[in-house]
């Protein structure tokens, strides 16, 4: 939403633009009742979602907090979008929040299901002509009770 902000502020809405990007993704599993900590593992992605509790010990209406990472540092004031599929298979509703300058983000686990949450870091590119934006996405996948 920044970028398009800014490309709306500069009357660049109607130009085309070329962008270099990459996906990063992460799926957390947990099979049987032992928990563990590995879903805190840091992959060292270009962009990543690092819970800072285990979602599987979070119960529909509860909130887990992510910390959102870009080159291994903390992206503060980020937006971070958060939704999903319910256990009945209907479509739960995307919203989005903000991370805070330690680059958390609160998501609110309205209820039981596969809940994704990701990001987009995009910037403008100057070192090559032939590019204007590189993006890095993130998302975190996992299951509500």
């Amino acid at each position: 939403p920044d970028v398009l902000e800014a490309r709306r502020k500069a009357g660049e809405l109607g130009k085309g633009a070329r962008e270099r990007y990459a996906k990063n993704v992460k799926a957390i599993l947990q099979v049987g009742e032992a928990r563990t900590a590995s879903y805190a593992t840091v992959f060292g992605h270009p962009a990543e979602l690092v819970p800072l509790q285990n979602p599987y010990e979070v119960r529909a209406g509860g909130n887990v907090r992510v910390r959102a990472l870009v080159d291994g540092k903390p992206a503060a004031n980020q937006t971070v979008l958060a939704g999903g599929v319910g256990t009945d298979g209907s479509r739960i509703a995307e919203t989005a929040t903000r991370t805070d300058a330690d680059g958390v983000a609160m998501v609110s686990l309205t209820r039981a299901g596969a809940w994704y949450v990701k990001f987009i870091h995009m910037t403008r590119v100057t070192d090559d002509p032939k590019l204007d934006y590189r993006s890095k996405w993130a998302t975190l996948t996992f299951g509500v009770r």
